[in-house]
């Protein structure tokens, strides 16, 4: 079982995500006749990754749910750890908030308990994530780091999980309003991934897709746009049409034609971003928000004063019902609803 198992992990961190979720569906039903409940535990952990990759959050928190029951049963408690971080980076993709906060003070205990160096920074990371999707900054920055000087230090300074700790942290840096510090860490997260998996690997998307932000952020509207671009190209080609971070790219995109002036192609492009999530997240998911909120951008800017208020208005409901009264979206919705 072993080998089949690496080969399921292969599959996953060479970005073949559907090959491996198909390989996956095998694997589980040959390991629950053999009913061996760590090596099912192990399959469910990356079948589990793999169903976060290819947008199906539910799914993927279901199986995390099942097998850290599996994991505590064969008394496997690196792997609880590491199950308790892969459940909460499945709560986030959600914006199930609140069932984070009832997970954190686990977290902790077991985040000081653990022996596996990689499973408390995957663990640390996803606190900071969740932190960072509640607008706590200065927490998820803390955690981000914690987790980068682990990694930098077990696994040296050029493995992708480096990458993906840069990349967190440059998230904050940028939401913290410094553009150049965020892009120093996209660049070098940009290198780590492009060098260890190659150009076209959907998490080099990742840091591109962020890069592009920094980089409007800093007035460099021409590289953003080509950012931006690639990104959309590779997750297209990875994940399909109808992936959730085809719909970032999208959206991102869109803003970035707006910005110039492109209003037909920006309007198609949010259009299509919002259908995509809505499909994926439902109704009252904070990119719902967002996309509402980009919506009612070009309205304003195209002179549809009716409109864009309308589309904030939608906004400001689901962002407040989901993120709360103090999350800084919010403030940016209100800013946007008073100009309108």
């Amino acid at each position: 079982m072993e080998p089949r198992l690496d080969r399921l992990k292969a599959l996953y961190e060479t970005g073949k995500y559907q090959e491996g979720l198909r390989y996956g569906d095998g694997l589980l039903r040959e390991a629950r006749a053999l009913d061996h409940a760590a090596s099912l535990a192990w399959i469910m952990r990356w079948h589990g990754r793999l169903q976060i990759e290819t947008g199906k959050y539910a799914d993927a928190e279901g199986q995390f749910r099942a097998a850290l029951q599996l994991a505590a049963t064969a008394q496997d408690y690196d792997l609880v750890v590491d199950l308790l971080g892969q459940l909460i980076v499945s709560l986030t993709r959600q914006a199930r908030h609140s069932d984070i906060v009832a997970l954190e003070d686990w977290a902790n205990v077991a985040a000081k308990m653990v022996r596996d160096d990689q499973a408390r920074a995957r663990l640390l990371a996803g606190l900071g994530n969740s932190y960072k999707g509640i607008g706590k900054y200065a927490e998820s920055q803390i955690l981000a780091e914690r987790a980068l000087a682990i990694r930098e230090q077990t696994l040296g300074p050029d493995h992708p999980d480096v990458a993906a700790s840069l990349n967190a942290i440059a998230i904050v840096d940028l939401a913290l309003s410094q553009p150049n510090l965020a892009l120093s860490n996209y660049e070098r997260a940009l290198a780590i991934w492009e060098h260890a998996l190659g150009p076209d690997h959907p998490d080099v998307a990742i840091s591109l897709l962020n890069l592009g932000n920094a980089l409007e952020s800093l007035g460099r509207r021409t590289e953003a746009r080509a950012a931006n671009e690639r990104a959309l190209a590779i997750w297209e080609q990875a994940l399909g049409p109808e992936h959730p971070n085809v719909a970032a790219a999208l959206n991102n995109l869109a803003n970035k034609l707006r910005a110039a002036g492109e209003y037909a192609d920006a309007t198609a492009l949010q259009e299509r971003a919002f259908t995509i999530w809505h499909k994926v997240h439902g109704p009252e998911h904070p990119y719902l928000g967002i996309s509402l909120t980009n919506q009612g951008a070009m309205l304003y800017s195209t002179g549809h004063y009716a409109e864009a208020v309308a589309k904030h208005e939608q906004a400001l409901v689901i962002i407040e019902k989901v993120l709360g009264a103090e999350h800084r979206h919010l403030a940016d919705v209100l800013a946007k609803l008073g100009r309108a």
